[in-house]
């Protein structure tokens, strides 16, 4: 008998097709293999034939329940259903196999299954609630992979169900919330994918990676070549310090917390094209979690700086030194008074930022 290998069996009915295939994507993502009728059947098989040895021969039996499948008086589904209950009573009762699913808020029916039992004895997996939560309980119920040993199908798992999550085309409203948190569950086994990330050719991809590892704190140290790499590519594009991926992996390489990256803030903070609005948030703000370490890399490189270098680090300094502070702020005062336009610009913009008053200044001479 012609039949695939394969890990599920899946039974839903025609309505839920679209939220079924999305089903199908992700736990094929997780590499679970699946027995889907429209993809199975080839023209000319016995159906019914094919249908009953699929349902034997797969390692689970994962029942799609919804309104539409309840409110169905006839369906295929059914038929399924029949001869997977005709399965379950041939297996033991400790067995895993059946595999209900809510897809939408419905009652589950109660089909006897034997023992005085019926399907509400057991569990089912409620995607109506919390989808991503659901489509992990089944990933972990199939668990792919039988060969491994338990930690190796576990982190097997995990990497391909990340893989997915990183590079998916989900809503954006849906990343920041659920996805991001799952993502981030994951934590440090997943680091070597959010590396490889960091090279992924949509820039989406790419911020969304920086993100994650910053999460991973000192954890994630280990990216810091491949984070200061994509910074260096970022510069070399005119528009760099308006992106989102520029701030994330700043803001990464600060959660990380090894104070030889200090150089990278400070090359970033000097850049042409980043204003001193940018630098501020940018660069000021995380390489400030450095402490010490940084102030006295910017006091190396603020005597003898040309001065629109020089009207950068007086900014930083300001925030950062508190000793010194007036110093700076009266060193950025006295480039208000300078013939140099885009030095007085950016001493203006950087007392405003430091939110330091003002004084009127007559025509610079």
């Amino acid at each position: 008998m012609w039949i695939m290998d394969h890990d599920a069996f899946v039974s839903y009915v025609r309505e839920d097709s679209e939220i079924v295939d999305q089903l199908c994507r992700e736990l094929r993502a997780s590499g679970i293999r699946l027995w889907v009728d429209r993809n199975e059947l080839a023209v000319g098989m016995r159906w019914e034939t094919a249908i009953r040895d699929a349902i034997r021969k797969g390692a689970f039996f994962i029942c799609c329940f919804s309104a539409n499948s309840v409110a169905r008086g006839r369906s295929y589904m059914n038929e399924e259903l029949t001869l997977a209950i005709e399965e379950l009573r041939l297996r033991p009762s400790e067995t895993v196999w059946f595999l209900p699913v809510m897809l939408t808020l419905c009652k589950i029916p109660e089909r006897e299954i034997g023992g005085g039992k019926t399907l509400h004895s057991i569990q089912y997996v409620d995607l109506s609630r919390d989808w991503h939560a659901g489509v992990r309980q089944l990933i972990a119920a199939v668990r792919p992979g039988e060969h491994l040993r338990p930690a190796e199908k576990a982190l097997s798992t995990v990497r391909k169900r990340a893989l997915y999550l990183i590079d998916a085309d989900l809503p954006d409203e849906e990343y920041p919330s659920e996805a991001m948190r799952e993502l981030e569950s994951y934590g440090v086994a997943i680091l070597d994918d959010l590396i490889a990330a960091l090279e992924n050719e949509d820039g989406t991809v790419r911020w969304r990676a920086a993100t994650l590892i910053g999460k991973l704190g000192p954890d994630g140290r280990p990216a810091i070549p491949a984070l200061v790499a994509a910074i260096r590519r970022l510069m070399n594009n005119p528009q760099f310090a308006a992106t989102f991926e520029c701030q994330y992996c700043l803001a990464a390489l600060s959660e990380i917390g090894d104070p030889h990256v200090i150089p990278v803030f400070i090359d970033v903070l000097f850049h042409p094209e980043v204003n001193a609005f940018q630098a501020r948030w940018h660069v000021v703000r995380p390489i400030g979690r450095f402490g010490n370490h940084a102030i006295r890399k910017l006091q190396a490189s603020f005597p003898g700086a040309i001065p629109s270098r020089a009207v950068r680090a007086a900014m930083a300094l300001a925030e950062l030194d508190k000793s010194q502070r007036n110093m700076y702020v009266e060193f950025l005062r006295e480039q208000l008074r300078t013939a140099d336009e885009s030095v007085r610009t950016d001493a203006r913009t950087a007392l405003t930022e430091i939110r330091e008053p003002i004084e009127p200044i007559h025509s610079a001479t």
